[in-house]
């Protein structure tokens, strides 16, 4: 083989390879751009975009902007006062989460986590209809018969864990929380209305070891309910929820926390 024919095939070999690194690199290029796209999709369908409620669930009347007490981001206690909220056996308190995403709002699957750090099941609460305990997330209060503090025939009674909004007809499975085009909020309606007090409560099982009063913490968790392309986010949302009740119970502090008793 001649001098010229080795430096031509040696050129030949040199273009193929730099053609190679080139092809190599674009494809690695676009991996990681799809990659990154995907992650900010998911991101999206976390968070979503929910806007805060402006109006009273049953009077559609303008919330008062500077009661903190009642209204935390889209979680609000209509009756909830701290002036009387003392803790008696056998008695109960005013506390009634509901949740509210504003107009314009994604549609969004609604989870609340109720966080009771009470002993001995000294609170708990009766669970209202659209409302539904979530299996392997919830403590059940056991044990609740006639002549008990909030007893009612067939009643489920819980102290605490993750619940999901089901709509008004009480259903089995997630609903969706929307605005639709009413140009009005929209509510989930309370979790619970009141709290109650075991009748064999002890102080103990109520305060902590200062004599503090335990707080019974409700976090609001919304999660958008579609892609944008018809897709259903109820799986995820179900398994976002469940991530976070898992960090809630672990301690770790939630967005949106309402600190009521």
């Amino acid at each position: 083989m001649s001098s010229g024919t080795r430096k031509n095939t040696k050129k030949k070999s040199w273009a193929i390879a730099l053609l190679l690194i080139c092809l190599l690199l674009a494809a690695v290029g676009g991996t990681i751009a799809w990659l990154t796209a995907r992650d900010s999709l998911v991101n999206e369908f976390t968070v979503g975009d929910f806007n805060e409620p402006t109006t009273d669930p049953d009077t559609e009347e303008p919330l008062p902007s500077e009661d903190g007490e009642k209204l935390q981001g889209h979680l609000y206690e209509k009756n909830w006062d701290p002036d009387n909220a003392k803790l008696l056996p056998g008695g109960n308190v005013a506390k009634d989460p509901n949740v509210g995403i504003g107009d314009g709002s994604e549609d969004a699957y609604v989870y609340l986590y109720v966080k009771n750090p009470a002993e001995n099941g000294a609170l708990y609460f009766k669970l209202n209809d659209n409302w539904k305990a979530v299996d392997g997330f919830v403590t059940k209060k056991e044990g609740v018969e006639t002549g008990d503090p909030g007893y009612e025939d067939g009643a489920a009674y819980y102290i605490e864990g993750l619940f999901v909004y089901v709509g008004p007809s009480g259903g089995d499975t997630a609903a969706r929380l929307s605005t639709g085009d009413t140009g009005k909020d929209a509510w989930t309606g309370t979790l619970f209305d009141e709290v109650w007090v075991d009748e064999g409560a002890k102080k103990t099982d109520l305060t902590d070891e200062t004599g503090k009063v335990h707080d019974m913490e409700v976090t609001a968790l919304l999660h958008q309910a579609s892609d944008g392309e018809g897709g259903n986010l109820e799986a995820d949302a179900d398994t976002w929820a469940k991530d976070q009740a898992g960090k809630l119970a672990g301690g770790v502090d939630g967005v949106g926390s309402d600190e009521g008793l």
